[in-house]
């Protein structure tokens, strides 16, 4: 089914898989517990405003496949703020580009890639259709994009360290 606003705020570790889409602010605050990696949500349909905003740690995917044909997959202001962790969309960098604020784009490698090239992505994906029974040939095909942050300090021009 689908999600509300907030899933995943300020998750520390753990895993959410989702089969349809979510609303605002999911994925917020995300960050990794040392030595234990972060957490993992996987939407199997697309994300409203400000998904994945102030992130730190964990993975976030996106897969798009339970939309309609010209429903968006993510929502305005998307990956704001992220300064560690990644997040995966299946989408072209153009498209993606579209929804990340000019002001935070410059902090964040977008790169198009293809999941069996990613070992994390290809994994969470495999285990994410495994345990909703969907078909990881037909999630997989198309464009996917991959956004880290270039800094673990995004305002480091504002604040210093010490």
């Amino acid at each position: 089914g689908d999600g509300g606003d907030m899933v995943g705020y300020a998750a520390r570790k753990g895993t959410i898989y989702i089969k349809g889409s979510v609303g605002d602010l999911v994925g917020c605050n995300m960050r990794g517990v040392e030595g234990q990696g972060g957490p993992v949500i996987v939407v199997g349909g697309g994300v409203k405003k400000r998904a994945f905003e102030s992130t730190s740690g964990g993975t976030g995917i996106i897969t798009g496949h339970g939309l309609v044909e010209g429903q968006p997959i993510i929502g305005d202001n998307f990956a704001s703020g992220l300064f560690g962790g990644a997040i995966y969309v299946r989408d072209t960098t153009d498209e993606i580009g579209k929804h990340i604020d000019p002001e935070h784009r410059n902090n964040l490698i977008i790169e198009e890639i293809l999941p069996q090239d990613d070992s994390l992505l290809y994994t969470e994906l495999t285990n994410y259709c495994h345990e909703l029974g969907i078909d990881l040939n037909e999630v997989v095909q198309g464009t996917w994009t991959r956004i880290t942050s270039k800094t673990r300090n995004p305002l480091g021009e504002v604040y210093l360290e010490g």
